[in-house]
């Protein structure tokens, strides 16, 4: 049997870019960003919002980073008896048609090693990677959620 290669396909596949990833991305809409400002000396920052896939396949958000930032990392808040905790998770889907929420208390975001302390009223250039894809966001700095 003889294959054939489209344009599109054959461009992925020189690019080393999986096919069915060549779409990660579309359809991901960022609602309601916000980082919760810190107490002076904090070494992170939380990162929250509501990320909905508003495309027909799912997608997935890999990494994270952000201007400024020596590390970006995705978490998940956990609780075993009185302790609570944070936990690293490797990524974050979002389903077609649906959305997650990144919350106090649940999924978000941590960025660490702040170049300067974010303040109310700044912004963060926040970059979210969905299959080696970036997309990118300008958060800004609160006290209280939106």
């Amino acid at each position: 049997m003889r294959r054939r290669f489209t344009p599109l396909l054959l461009a992925a596949c020189m690019a080393g870019i999986p096919f069915a990833n060549t779409q990660a991305c579309d359809g991901l809409e960022v609602e309601a960003p916000w980082v919760r400002e810190p107490p002076p000396g904090a070494g992170a920052v939380a990162v929250f919002m509501r990320l909905r896939n508003t495309g027909a396949a799912p997608l997935q958000i890999d990494s994270v980073s952000a201007e400024g930032y020596g590390m970006g990392m995705l978490h998940e808040t956990v609780r075993e008896g009185d302790r609570v905790g944070m936990r690293h998770v490797q990524a974050v889907a979002v389903p077609p048609g649906g959305a997650v929420a990144l919350a106090p208390g649940g999924l978000h975001i941590m960025l660490m090693h702040p170049a300067t302390p974010a303040r109310t009223g700044d912004s963060v250039a926040l970059t979210l990677t969905c299959a080696g894809r970036p997309v990118h966001v300008s958060v800004p700095v609160r006290r209280d959620p939106p």
